[in-house]
């Protein structure tokens, strides 16, 4: 089998392209989020409601700077695996 570079380059733009269209299309949910009216804790209550806003905007950049979220959003396999053994 032949490697060609030129294939593997324009994968790997693809690829950035996506992934540029995903942080651009979160970016855009959490704006709209932060605008709305309705959120997980309402914005009224000043102190408190105030709060999941900061934690969706620091969600946005802890995923822009490393581009994955947080391993606490992510499944976790070890316990279901030590329940089968």
């Amino acid at each position: 089998m032949v490697y060609d570079a030129s294939i593997c380059g324009e994968r790997r733009a693809q690829l950035r392209d996506i992934m540029d269209f995903r942080k651009a299309v979160i970016g855009i949910l959490t704006l709209l989020y932060i605008i709305s009216p309705y959120d997980i804790i309402p914005d009224f209550i000043i102190p408190v409601g105030w709060l999941d806003d900061l934690g969706v905007i620091g969600l946005l950049i802890y995923y822009f700077k490393k581009g994955k979220l947080p391993r606490i959003f992510s499944r976790r396999k070890e316990s279901s695996e030590k329940k089968d053994a």
